[in-house]
């Protein structure tokens, strides 16, 4: 087995522990689960990625999370952790975004939790080993309320 693969399966707990807190709190789950999702998906890039990251802030950042598209072969590792991380700030920062709205007690569009549903097939189809399964739950959990407060 493969150090990513380890990491992947260490990380599985933590998530499973902070997915329990979010559903027995029972508020903002859809939002929190995303941001779980975000943090554990960093975790992982960091895990993962210490020696391209180190490289990155040792040459002094700007510039070098970009390998002109897989050009150049010493660059591609730094590239991919830059996207891995990226994917993992943004999936916390929807989170949050997502958190405010369930607050305000709004009900997020089907579509969103679809978008989110294709978007993880996807990515699932390509790396099914991958943390993607993950992002279903939350998916699911917005097309399933949209719905119901559509016919209430």
């Amino acid at each position: 087995m493969v150090p990513a693969d380890l990491i992947r399966l260490g990380l599985i707990p933590p998530f499973l522990i902070g997915l329990r807190v979010i559903l027995r709190r029972r508020e903002r789950k859809v939002g929190r689960t995303l941001m779980l999702i975000g943090m554990v998906h960093a975790l992982g890039g960091i895990l993962v990625g210490w020696r391209p990251l180190a490289r990155i802030f040792l040459k002094g950042f700007f510039g070098e999370g970009d390998s002109t598209l897989g050009h150049m072969p010493s660059r591609v590792d730094q590239e991919t952790v830059f996207w891995f991380l990226l994917w993992g700030v943004m999936a916390f920062l929807l989170g949050q975004a997502v958190a405010r709205l369930e607050d305000l007690g709004e009900t997020l569009p089907a579509r969103l939790g679809w978008g989110l549903a294709a978007m993880s097939l996807a990515a699932i189809a390509l790396a099914p080993k991958g943390g993607f399964w993950w992002v279903l739950l939350p998916a699911y959990w917005i097309v399933r309320g949209s719905g119901r407060r559509e016919e209430g």
